[in-house]
């Protein structure tokens, strides 16, 4: 994970015309999680700093994503729903990914209704898309939000749809 959003940060920034000290960032940078969360401190930094807002959504995206991966999910929620307000209207990938993420993101601070909000927001969107797969990994977040507020029918219901889903997959 850490690789690939590396490379897609560097090649963000070197579009969106960032200075970003490339001799720093190297592939041995993610080899661990304290060299990553330095990484995307300095990166936060430079993306805070940077003019066009919509230009760098999608910088904003991936380092959320990378800080909800290195444990730092308020700092990773707040540039996520800042890309999810510069997303393009028409780019509805983009939005399923963030709000995704956005709903992970606040699951993990123990905040369900939040999460909630986000995974619904995050379904239609999925089943407009025809991706099976996203659908799947939505209803069960769904339902892993439902299960933490002791939901359990309305968990059930939505493992049992995302477990259909997967076996007309055929996975």
């Amino acid at each position: 994970l850490f690789i690939d959003v590396y490379w897609r940060l560097l090649n963000l920034y070197t579009a969106a015309g960032l200075d970003i000290k490339t001799a720093r960032l190297n592939k041995r940078l993610f080899s661990n999680t304290q060299r990553a969360q330095a990484l995307a401190a300095q990166i936060q930094v430079d993306v805070q700093q940077a003019a066009d807002p919509a230009t760098l959504a999608p910088a904003r995206a991936l380092l959320g994503t990378l800080l909800l991966a290195t444990n730092q999910p308020r700092e990773g929620l707040q540039l996520l729903e800042q890309a999810l307000a510069a997303q393009p209207s028409g780019d509805q990938a983009g939005s399923l990914a963030m709000l995704n993420y956005l709903g992970i993101g606040y699951q993990a601070l123990g905040q369900p209704q939040r999460a909630r909000a986000y995974f619904e927001r995050a379904l239609p969107l999925a089943r407009a898309a025809g991706s099976a797969a996203m659908e799947i990994i939505v209803l069960n977040n769904l339902g892993l939000t439902y299960r933490s507020e002791a939901q359990f029918g309305r968990a059930l219901d939505l493992f049992q749809q995302a477990l259909a889903l997967a076996r007309q997959a055929g996975d």
